[in-house]
């Protein structure tokens, strides 16, 4: 006589049985992103400084270096559309600066800012300190994605003469300046703390960086994107929604003022450079008054006595070319050359540097 069929006979312990499978697999599939994560993290991020902040600045076991491709900041909301990438070579120094070509005990101009700074989507010779260093030929501290009040702190930038403080576009509203969790009465925090060991990332970093599970549906919802941009049709160019007023253009001058004011009263010489963004050359349906917010600000900041470097009309006279990476909202390596021409001009017009060709 032959064995009755328990899970005809039993349902219950046949659902039990599918479903106790299709844990255990959803279990190994997380479990082998968990591996991958813990080996090689860098695969799990779109850029680097995302990959140093979150990662290699705290946890000993990971190098604050990247050398292989990054991807666009905005082609991560589709699948296949819209997808940019290169190959960047991007370094460090042993607190988590970037690299730059001259490095001194003692630094003449710290250039301070955001990511533009930083440097996201360049390779270190592209940067706009080290490009301004090569120029004129003196030390040029990359201060990008840092708290100014911490990094001044640093024995090398004690005797700075020059503050060059670069902003893009969208941020130049409301306080403008972000203080990355530092504090004007702490004492010199460097970036990499090394406070973590390499099996304390899986406590300390979110799951949705490296379950696979997290990551599969991050994709499904990148393809159902693709199939809107299948049925509207792709755009030549894709730009980050933001939006300024009269209102964000007072604000952010009263801050500029502000750390102005500070700087100079330490002895230093504070220059602002504002950064348009693709949407204020690009974008059809912008305001006249958002299309010009920058060189509006600019007038502002001349009548308080701040010293600025416009860039407006410099980007519109070569908006043919390529200015910024492909769907990304960070400039090209022909934006940082003409940033830096422009900054050069300004020091070499008050007779101060001598900028190299």
């Amino acid at each position: 006589m032959s064995e009755p069929d328990n899970s005809t006979a039993n349902p219950e312990r046949g659902y039990l049985r599918v479903f106790l499978c299709l844990l255990g697999a959803i279990a190994l599939v997380n479990a082998i992103g968990v591996g991958v994560f813990l080996w090689e993290p860098r695969g799990f991020y779109y850029r680097p400084w995302e990959y140093f902040y979150e990662l290699a600045y705290r946890f000993a076991a990971y190098d604050t270096s990247w050398h292989r491709e990054q991807s666009a900041d905005l082609s991560r909301q589709n699948l296949f559309f819209y997808q940019g990438s290169h190959y960047t070579d991007v370094t460090t120094d042993a607190e988590g600066y970037r690299s730059v070509p001259i490095t001194s005990d003692s630094y003449p101009i710290l250039v301070s800012g955001d990511s533009l700074v930083f440097g996201s989507g360049l390779s270190d010779t592209e940067t706009l300190p080290w490009r301004l260093a090569e120029r004129l030929g003196v030390p040029v501290f990359n201060g990008g994605r840092s708290s100014l009040v911490n990094t001044l702190k640093k024995p090398e930038l004690q005797g700075v003469d020059i503050v060059i403080d670069v902003r893009g576009e969208p941020l130049i509203a409301g306080e403008v300046f972000a203080d990355y969790g530092y504090t004007a009465d702490e004492p010199y925090r460097p970036r990499v703390t090394n406070e973590f060991s390499r099996w304390e990332a899986i406590r300390e970093v979110a799951p949705q960086r490296y379950l696979l599970t997290h990551i599969a549906g991050r994709m499904a919802r990148r393809a159902f994107r693709d199939l809107l941009v299948l049925y509207t049709g792709p755009r030549e160019r894709r730009f980050m929604p933001y939006r300024l007023t009269e209102q964000s253009l007072m604000s952010a001058a009263d801050a500029i003022e502000a750390r102005s004011k500070r700087l100079r009263s330490a002895g230093k010489r504070y220059i602002f450079v504002g950064v348009p963004f693709e949407q204020t050359l690009y974008a059809e349906q912008v305001s006249e008054q958002q299309r010009r917010y920058l060189e509006r600000l600019q007038v502002e900041l001349e009548r308080r006595g701040v010293e600025s470097v416009p860039l407006l009309d410099r980007f519109a006279g070569n908006r043919e070319r390529e200015i910024f990476q492909r769907f990304d909202t960070h400039w090209s390596v022909l934006g940082v050359d003409l940033a830096v021409n422009a900054i050069c001009e300004q020091l070499r017009g008050d007779g101060e540097f001598r900028c190299q060709p």
